[in-house]
């Protein structure tokens, strides 16, 4: 099931974001100071209307906290799996919390105030990244 959501995310959103953008002429004329989910948000307002920004920042919202929720419990059965006992639980517990904290805050302060609400979005990815240890024992035990 889980390819299923790379499938869909990669080919299907990536390409319908790509589709969008490039369907309308914002990328050349916005300037360099529009680029990512803000370039996404400005090219769907144009062609939809601008219920499209709000509309975009929740479903990064949504996908953002779904994908951290996703992730913990994949990397916690891996865990449950090579380890034994509540302690590595727990001390997995506290790192996914400060991997959380710190992937917030490292993209808040990158960010321009204008797009500090994208930062859960870094953390994402930041968590991500972090299980793959995980996956990659479990496959060879």
């Amino acid at each position: 099931m889980q390819s299923l959501g790379v499938f869909f995310d990669t080919i299907i959103i990536c390409s319908a974001t790509a589709f969008v953008i490039l369907l309308t002429d914002v990328y050349t004329t916005v300037g360099d100071n529009v680029d990512g989910v803000a370039l996404t948000q400005e090219s769907l307002s144009l062609l939809v209307g601008n219920w499209a920004v709000p509309f975009i920042a929740i479903a990064i919202f949504f996908f953002s906290f779904t994908s951290l929720v996703g992730n913990y419990y994949y990397g916690e059965t891996n865990l449950a799996f090579i380890k034994e006992g509540t302690i590595w639980l727990q001390v997995y517990r506290v790192a996914v919390m400060g991997m959380i904290i710190f992937g917030s805050l490292a993209g808040y302060a990158r960010l321009g105030s204008s797009r500090r609400v994208y930062g859960v979005y870094d953390c994402r990815q930041f968590n991500c990244d972090s299980n793959d240890w995980s996956n990659f024992v479990c496959c060879y035990k």
